[in-house]
């Protein structure tokens, strides 16, 4: 009889064995962690990437929309473009809370407006004016395109 330490790599999806006292292999053999990366002595040492351990020392994976997040909790810090963090940590959809013409948002304002929108002052997307070639956030035009005159702020 011999005692074995097993050690498991997913990324060469192989087992590691070492050789302790006596036991039977077979008092080893286990169905290791799917997220573990690294296992030392049948105890999961390292999560693979974009996973943490939970609270009985098993891998989960991190929410998928997370781009960034805290790697001990797993909770996200920032979240991919169209979602935003709540205050669990977690990544929401923000696509049907965004108010007409916004392309992004942040803290509740826009960010950036679709293509022939300019963001505003308040925060919302206003339709570019016909012919203004250069419009200010309050929605003021100051140049026009060639073949249009500049009277008021309107082309």
């Amino acid at each position: 009889m011999i005692e074995v330490v097993i050690s498991y790599s997913v990324t060469s999806d192989s087992y590691t064995f070492e050789l302790i006292s006596p036991l039977t292999l077979i008092d080893y053999i286990v169905k290791p962690d799917p997220l573990c990366k690294t296992f030392k002595r049948n105890i999961c040492i390292e999560c693979s990437f974009r996973s943490v351990f939970d609270a009985t020392r098993k891998c989960k994976p991190v929410n998928q929309l997370c781009n960034t997040y805290d790697m001990i909790s797993g909770q996200c810090t920032s979240c991919y473009g169209g979602y935003s963090l709540n205050n669990k940590g977690a990544c929401v959809t923000t696509v049907s809370l965004l108010p007409p013409n916004c392309a992004d948002m942040f803290n509740g304002g826009c960010t950036s407006c679709n293509i022939g929108y300019i963001l505003m002052l308040d925060g919302s997307c206003k339709s570019r004016m016909p012919g203004c070639q250069t419009m200010l956030r309050d929605g003021t035009c100051v140049s026009c395109s060639i073949g249009y005159l500049l009277n008021g702020g309107v082309c």
